[in-house]
């Protein structure tokens, strides 16, 4: 019997083993990935609309046009969702150079002198 370390990070499967996320970002990439490609090769092949991109040369463009909603739905940095890991990515790169745990930095001085026991040799 398996045993989940975080019950949250499990997504259920609806359809063609695709979570919800999944299946979303192939419908984007279906509509907004075929559209792109209509648009570019529509004329190449016989439609009315469209230009007359070969599409060998069109491939490369759709690719990077479906490439966003492809992140979203399957990446999974350090097994946050992209939303979630690129907001933690903003706060490191607007905090400060050096995050200290107690508050900000401060000079350590000692509260007394030290004995004869404590000095290294």
């Amino acid at each position: 019997m398996p045993v989940y370390g975080e019950i949250t990070r499990i997504e259920p499967k609806v359809l063609l083993g695709l979570s919800w996320r999944k299946l979303a970002a192939c419908a984007v990439m279906g509509v907004v990935g075929g559209g792109v490609w209509l648009l570019l090769c529509g004329g190449a092949l016989g439609l009315p609309f469209g230009g007359r991109v070969s599409t060998d040369l069109a491939m490369p463009v759709v690719s990077l046009v479906v490439a966003p909603a492809a992140l979203w739905g399957w990446w999974r940095p350090k097994g946050l969702k992209p939303e979630r890991y690129l907001v933690y990515v903003a706060r490191h790169a607007m905090s400060p150079a050096r995050l200290f745990m107690d508050g900000p930095a401060r000079p350590v001085r000692a509260k007394r002198k030290p004995s004869v026991r404590e000095r290294r040799r």
